[in-house]
């Protein structure tokens, strides 16, 4: 802090810290971003007031992301697609984010392989590793289909059930059977090599 002295009295300048706050920008529906209210047009300008960052988090592509952040008027890094990358503007800091690499006017910090780069990857596997990209396919699959059906609904539900004579095998799901045969495969492979 400094100080000058005007009259008997001592002003002190501070210097603000500005505070980062992540919010969640699907909540807000892509068609009405742009028709904000006076309350949240003055919160807004409130928040660019007292230097407060407002980061967007939304699992949106970039380019719909940067449709809500004009229709806002904030033009601070973003959060796109559930966390994939974060999404800086070109000079928005003294010195570039390291590593980045630069997309469409931004330095885009990415925190897994670009798909461009995973399905690279996945067409040149040899052909007899197909059968084992296919089955991990599988199972992260089926996995990711019981945790989207355990969010929405709070539950798996398994809706087939199979008999055979008096036997009854319990029921299930695609999901489950994606995972099962995955697994299988991959027991399969790994015993073969």
């Amino acid at each position: 802090m400094g100080g000058a002295v005007r009259g008997c009295y001592r002003v002190f300048r501070m210097h603000i810290t500005p505070v980062i706050t992540f919010t969640d920008a699907d909540a807000i529906p892509a068609s009405d971003a742009g028709c904000i209210s006076a309350v949240g047009a003055d919160a807004l300008a409130t928040l660019a007031r007292e230097r407060i960052v407002l980061v967007l988090c939304s699992s949106r592509t970039r380019a719909q992301m940067e449709r809500t952040r004009q229709a806002l008027g904030i033009f601070h890094p973003f959060i796109a697609e559930s966390g994939a990358a974060a999404f800086v503007p070109e000079r928005y800091f003294p010195a570039e984010p390291e590593p980045t690499r630069k997309i469409g006017g931004y330095q885009a910090v990415e925190f897994c392989a670009p798909y461009e780069q995973l399905v690279s990857m996945l067409r040149r596997a040899r052909s007899e590793q197909r059968i084992l990209v296919s089955a991990l396919g599988g199972i992260l699959g089926g996995a990711a289909g019981n945790a989207i059906c355990r969010m929405r609904y709070g539950e798996v539900i398994d809706f087939l059930d199979a008999h055979w004579g008096d036997l009854h095998w319990p029921a299930f799901n695609v999901a489950d059977s994606a995972i099962t045969v995955g697994v299988i495969v991959v027991l399969l492979v790994s015993l073969r090599e």
